[in-house]
């Protein structure tokens, strides 16, 4: 009687480079060698690129099936998604057939092993469980979705919300899952519940729907806040009060009150300034970050002085959200207003502030470099400047922005009294640059 080869063996004979080797192992797989490595090898030849060799593995898989269990197939997951995506033969008929063996056996036992791997897998298996249950368990609709909104995988509670839209004949159920749906620690979770408890054009909207939209008006997600706001009628006054209400609410938690001040922002004309502004001079910075871009948004001072304002702000993150506004805005301040607070920074505040510069006109940018020469004792500040000249040089590769007359002369004059101050190290490509727009 010819032995059976040992499991590792026949394992490592799949892997093989020859297309014999392969198919002779998987030929002499049977029952007695059935386990998770065996039926993940035998997944994955399934898919072979030698057909031979997939019409063994499928005779290897119906010797095995007997004695596969819902264990194998999730650890085999990883070879079934494989067949899937880029399979080299319709696969389609063999996926159903595992997902329909996941409830084979007691159908109790089987449907409480799925809702368990779907709470306690990691978020592959807990999806592929999710989506056995979704397509072939006897389950109620809606606890599926309960149980599915209910689950700590992102991507399972977002598939959840999304089946809400089915409940509509049922308002009274899809009313509840709406709200264990606004629980959820997922911004798109919430969102996707939202927009799938809409109802058709032209019908009003239930007033579980509009309850639940005005509790993620002040939520961290500006998506979500904008969601809600269109149902709740779109911007209005009303809603102004409600984020100002929120607003000066001190014993809420921070980011709630942030938000209320984003929300404020962002309902324009309707919400006041006042407040706004008052919020630049709070203790925190969060706040007065937050409380920077609504005012931008709302145009409560002209931009260029906010951008001033910030760049003196103590807060690194402050200073920042001003380059990022001037970007988004793309204006800059007066060169020589920039200058003046040059002296009034740190390293960090002078980056921000010659980002900004690079915004406006270059020539403006290259006289504010040449009047700030960097000094021995401060290294940093002097690398940070030479940086910026140097980025300066590479930007003036591709510009074809003229200087003015004047701007000649006091490049010319600051070179004459200061010398190549930051650009010392680039002394040959600034000539050739000021020689290519002839300047000096």
């Amino acid at each position: 009687m010819q032995m059976l080869k040992s499991q590792e063996a026949l394992i490592e004979e799949t892997r093989s480079y020859s297309g014999y080797v392969r198919q002779t192992a998987l030929d002499d797989i049977q029952q007695a060698h059935t386990s998770k490595a065996c039926v993940r090898a035998v997944m994955l030849r399934l898919n072979d690129w030698v057909p031979n060799v997939r019409r063994s593995a499928d005779k290897a898989l119906e010797r095995l099936w007997p004695l596969i269990t819902a264990d194998m197939i999730l650890a085999a997951l990883p070879e079934i998604q494989g067949l899937q995506r880029a399979g080299r033969a319709n696969h389609s008929a063999l996926i159903k057939r595992l997902e329909l063996h996941m409830l084979s056996g007691q159908p109790a036992t089987a449907l409480q092993r799925l809702k368990d791997a779907v709470h306690g897998a990691v978020g592959s298996e807990a999806l592929f469980c999710f989506d056995v249950l979704r397509k072939h368990a006897d389950m109620r609709f809606s606890d599926l979705c309960r149980l599915g909104l209910s689950c700590p995988h992102m991507h399972i509670a977002r598939i959840a919300a999304q089946q809400l839209r089915k409940l509509a004949e049922e308002p009274a159920e899809q009313a509840k899952l709406v709200q264990l749906a606004m629980q959820s620690p997922f911004a798109m979770v919430r969102m996707a519940a939202l927009r799938a408890a809409m109802p058709p054009a032209g019908q009003s909207f239930p007033t579980f729907l509009l309850e639940a939209a005005r509790q993620q008006l002040t939520d961290r997600s500006a998506g979500l806040r904008n969601l809600s706001v269109f149902i709740l009628g779109g911007a209005s006054t009303q809603l102004a009060q409600h984020a100002l209400d929120v607003w000066q609410q001190n014993s809420l938690p921070t980011w709630r009150r942030a938000a209320a001040l984003c929300l404020l922002g962002e309902l324009g004309s309707h919400a006041p300034c006042a407040p706004v502004l008052e919020a630049l001079h709070h203790p925190l910075p969060s706040i007065r970050r937050t409380a920077y871009g609504a005012a931008f948004k709302l145009g409560a001072q002209d931009a260029d002085g906010l951008i001033l304002r910030a760049l003196q702000d103590p807060s690194a993150s402050v200073r920042r959200a001003a380059v990022q506004w001037a970007r988004r805005l793309k204006t800059c301040p007066n060169a020589d207003a920039l200058c003046a607070l040059a002296s009034q920074l740190d390293d960090a505040g002078l980056h921000c502030l010659l980002q900004i510069m690079e915004l406006g006109n270059p020539w403006e940018k290259l006289l504010a470099l040449l009047e700030m020469p960097p000094l021995a004792k401060q290294k940093n500040r002097a690398t940070l400047l030479t940086q910026h000249a140097g980025t300066w040089l590479r930007h003036m590769n591709n510009c074809f922005v003229q200087p003015t007359p004047a701007q000649r002369s006091q490049i010319n004059a600051l070179l004459l009294a200061k010398g190549l101050g930051v650009f010392a190290l680039y002394k040959s490509d600034l000539a050739y640059c000021l020689e290519r727009f002839s300047v000096a």
